[in-house]
């Protein structure tokens, strides 16, 4: 006589459960952390691409870094030749007023001078992070030391050569994966050594010989008004590489946005659905149960009466 029930039958219900019961596990792996498994096996159709996209997503943020950080040091050094102009602003309305009747006398021009020398010092010794700005590639050392600068005032060449330390070799940032950026400028800029020059001469000057007093104002005077006219041009160079900075950090940021959102579609759920499937396949184990059950306690008994 054929069995009601037999091993094979058992083993299959088993078996069957087994998978669900494993279905189950996924289901709540997905709707718990929203992936849509925990390893790459569970995404292997995709996984090359996955870790394409991972790894392109990462140097691409080394370069968005990379970036804001010159974008840090630029703007820095922007705010400083502000500061570098405001000071040579001012030195020219102090000059006017000296150069007016017997005025420079009655001024304080050596101390005046002699402040703004030192305003100007501290600007072109700006330092980020431990490293100084207007040095050219020597960012381990301030690049301005007024202390070589001619006693008396008078120049017999330029006083970049007298005070600067640094070197010209540009600093470079690179950008992207095929592109960089040589950024920044140095203290030797003619403008800075213009507006040094007519510093050095109003914080030396003597104004016991009127006349001759009057005709070295009126040098420093000269030498403010080109480092006024020169100075702004190195700020829009300042401003053409933050700008150059920020366009690759736009082309960056979109690129990021896109690979997020395919990294997103290859490894993350529809929570929604997961848990949908999660309701159904414990329906399903509990159906499983209840059949296996009542499998279970069939005997042959039962089946004759």
């Amino acid at each position: 006589m054929t069995r009601v029930a037999n091993l094979s039958a058992q083993n299959l219900s088993l078996s069957l459960l087994q998978q669900t019961q494993s279905r189950i596990m996924d289901a709540q792996v997905q709707v718990s952390t929203g992936k849509k498994a925990e390893r790459y096996m569970g995404v292997a159709p995709d996984s090359a691409r996955l870790l394409s996209l991972k790894s392109e997503h990462a140097r691409v943020t080394q370069f968005v870094a990379g970036n804001k950080v010159a974008d840090m040091r630029l703007q820095k050094m922007e705010t400083s030749v502000a500061g570098a102009m405001d000071v040579a602003t001012n030195l020219r309305t102090l000059l006017v007023n000296a150069t007016q009747d017997e005025n420079a006398s009655s001024l304080a021009l050596n101390e005046e001078g002699s402040a703004m020398l030192s305003q100007m010092a501290n600007y072109l010794n700006t330092a980020l992070d431990g490293r100084y700005l207007f040095a050219g590639s020597r960012t381990d050392a301030a690049p301005v030391d007024f202390s070589n600068l001619p006693a008396d005032g008078v120049f017999t060449g330029t006083a970049s050569e007298l005070y600067y330390t640094g070197d010209n070799q540009p600093v470079t940032a690179r950008t992207g994966e095929s592109s960089s950026l040589s950024y920044g400028v140095t203290a030797d800029e003619p403008g800075f050594d213009k507006l040094v020059q007519a510093l050095q001469i109003v914080a030396t000057i003597d104004t016991t010989d009127a006349a001759a007093a009057r005709t070295r104002l009126n040098e420093a005077l000269d030498l403010a008004n080109e480092a006024i006219s020169a100075i702004p041009d190195v700020r829009s160079r300042i401003g053409s590489n933050r700008s150059t900075l920020e366009l690759a950090n736009n082309q960056h940021d979109e690129f990021l946005l896109y690979a997020e959102g395919a990294v997103g579609a290859i490894e993350n759920v529809d929570v929604t659905e997961a848990i949908t499937r999660l309701s159904g396949h414990q329906a399903t184990l509990e159906a499983s149960y209840a059949s296996l059950a009542r499998l279970q306690s069939v005997s042959l008994v039962d089946y004759l009466r």
